[in-house]
């Protein structure tokens, strides 16, 4: 059956192959893309360089994060997802309304490290 996690993993798996493409292009480019002066195709290098790379770093740290934070309250992870560009974080455990708030704002403070 085809469900929305079917589209976001076919999403990933393409963005995962534009990554690889980039990370090629970077690495052969690399002394001339850090000389100067900034032209408009190096500042598409580079924007396309925080979306395609930075990106899945963040998305891993900030499942991470999440369930730091569930272990750190005594919950149990059942399941840690991590498809690059989406991840989540299966969980069980008895929280207060704030452990609750903490193991949600987690996620953002893993992604802003």
């Amino acid at each position: 059956m085809f469900t929305i996690t079917s589209l976001f993993d076919i999403f990933a798996f393409l963005y995962v192959l534009r990554s690889a493409q980039l990370l090629v292009t970077l690495g052969r480019q690399w002394s001339t893309f850090r000389a100067g002066p900034l032209t408009a195709a190096k500042k598409g290098l580079a924007e396309q360089s925080a979306f395609f790379i930075a990106v899945p770093l963040s998305v891993f740290f900030h499942e991470l994060a999440h369930a730091l934070a569930v272990w750190s309250f005594g919950g149990q992870v059942l399941g840690f997802t991590y498809r690059f560009f989406w991840g989540a974080v299966n969980h069980v455990g008895s929280y207060t309304p704030a452990e609750r708030w903490f193991i949600a704002l987690a996620g953002t403070i893993g992604s802003l490290l």
